[in-house]
């Protein structure tokens, strides 16, 4: 029998190293990193990666993190250079992404609490930052005080009837005098997250934001059972598709969308 060919064994030698222990510590340290690289990004305050919201001033405020955004030129980057530095960041968790569902494909121990742990850890990291990319979220939170707060009907009332509230401030142009166009479940989970967050609105970034957090987990939890049950041999790594997607990650829990609930 005819010995397997150089270029067969080097391939076989490079996944096996690719999809090791050392790599699988090795890629979440990387996605860890460049996700708390993101959140660091979030944190400047011309609202490029991360839209203004009172987080920026408390954090501008604190002696620490100011001192490391100034540091690490955050704090004097322009827009056009976080934009750069943001789409290469995308690229690198890309990439980080398709090598960790490489290896949750190879290695068979490697289960659902392996990526849920890594899945919660981003949606934390994800939950404590400003929102990212849309406002959406401040639209959701004012909707949720028209009902909650101020008693009125969020499908009538639009948020520029009370322009004096302090959330005004955040709100997207183009929602101010639009009503809700979500329905009544999105609606009465909103009003049940405003009234457990209150009338802060850093509190109410994190209520909405983890909420959608959860909806993730939960949808990971989903995807394992259903897989288990259609395609057993893809559950690992059809889940890990999911469960750690970058663009699902930072549209839904670090936008605070509400897509991850649909």
């Amino acid at each position: 029998m005819a010995s397997p060919s150089p270029t067969i064994t080097a391939g076989k030698t490079w996944r096996k190293s690719l999809s090791s222990e050392l790599a699988y510590v090795g890629v979440i340290c990387f996605t860890g990193f460049l996700y708390v690289v993101l959140a660091l990004l979030s944190l400047a305050p011309d609202g490029t990666v991360g839209k203004l919201s009172p987080l920026h001033i408390r954090v501008q405020a604190n002696r620490y993190l100011g001192y490391l955004l100034d540091i690490t030129g955050i704090n004097k980057a322009s827009n056009t250079q976080l934009q750069v530095v943001c789409f290469i960041l995308l690229l690198l968790m890309l990439t980080a992404y398709a090598w960790a569902v490489f290896i949750f494909r190879r290695r068979e121990e490697k289960g659902l609490f392996s990526i849920l742990s890594f899945a919660i850890l981003l949606c934390f990291l994800l939950t404590i930052i400003p929102p990212l990319v849309s406002k959406d979220v401040y639209s959701n939170i004012f909707y949720a005080k028209i009902a909650a707060r101020y008693g009125s009907n969020p499908y009538i009332i639009t948020p520029q009837r009370f322009a004096s509230d302090q959330l005004m401030a955040y709100v997207s142009l183009n929602w101010k005098n639009t009503a809700i166009v979500y329905g009544p479940l999105h609606t009465h989970l909103s009003i049940f997250l405003n009234l457990m967050a209150g009338h802060g609105i850093t509190a109410n970034i994190f209520v909405f934001k983890g909420a959608m957090a959860v909806f993730h987990l939960v949808n990971t939890l989903l995807v394992w059972g259903i897989l288990a049950y259609l395609a057993p041999g893809r559950q690992r790594y059809g889940t890990m598709l999911y469960a750690c997607n970058p663009l699902s990650l930072i549209i839904g829990v670090g936008c605070g969308h509400n897509d991850l609930m649909i």
